[in-house]
């Protein structure tokens, strides 16, 4: 890509961080884990060159979260405790909530359900203290995937359904996530037939649940 050559000659690493950060999102999204992992860590170290420690947490989620979506569960884990440490340390509620409810996923992914649950819960009471309506639904997403491990199949089923419920716009954020995701709903996953309203619920939650939230792009563009 052009630009990230223009920015690494000019040597201008806050804009080739950005850039680098931003097209990992996009391939991640086309599933080239590795090229979105090769990405992140170049932003990773694009942001610290030029000593932006609070975007570095960024792309260091975003890399815990690839390794998490590979299986790399050890790698994945120290990464997202860091990033939620040094969030709460900054205080700023978003930035807390993102990390909180990429590691509760992931604590639901390797078992530690409890632990999940009280990370998207808090996640999700900072969510809606700001009126965060797209975050809110992603973690309402993964707090389904959290249900669905535990066993509790029946509750994920209604707060997926209940999502599917709101507004327009995010209605048509569930089935865009839904179209992009690689996953698709399972009859057998609840250990009943699924009618199509609720495999579609089920289907929309998991789906939206696999869009790490740390791909963002820089502010104002």
């Amino acid at each position: 890509m052009r630009a990230i050559e223009i920015y690494e000659e000019l040597g201008d690493f806050d804009r080739l961080a950005w850039v680098l950060n931003n097209l990992g999102g996009y391939v991640y999204l086309d599933g080239h884990w590795d090229e979105a992992l090769a990405l992140a860590e170049r932003a990773r170290e694009a942001f610290e060159k030029v000593g932006d420690e609070n975007h570095a947490t960024i792309a260091a989620l975003n890399i815990a979260e690839v390794r998490s979506d590979q299986g790399r569960y050890e790698e994945a884990e120290p990464v997202l405790r860091e990033v939620l440490e040094v969030r709460r340390a900054g205080g700023i509620p978003l930035e807390v909530a993102e990390a909180a409810s990429v590691l509760g996923r992931h604590a639901a992914r390797v078992g530690n359900v409890d632990e999940a649950r009280t990370l998207l819960e808090e996640a999700r009471t900072l969510y809606a203290a700001e009126a965060d309506e797209v975050e809110l639904l992603t973690t309402d997403a993964r707090i389904v995937e959290a249900l669905v491990a535990a066993g509790a199949g029946e509750e994920a089923l209604a707060l997926a359904a209940e999502a599917l419920t709101r507004g327009d716009d995010t209605r048509g954020l569930l089935r865009n996530r839904l179209k992009k995701s690689r996953i698709g709903p399972k009859k057998s996953t609840l250990g009943r037939p699924l009618d199509t309203k609720q495999t579609m619920a089920y289907g929309a939650g998991t789906a939206a649940a696999r869009l790490p939230p740390a791909w963002g792009k820089q502010e104002g563009t």
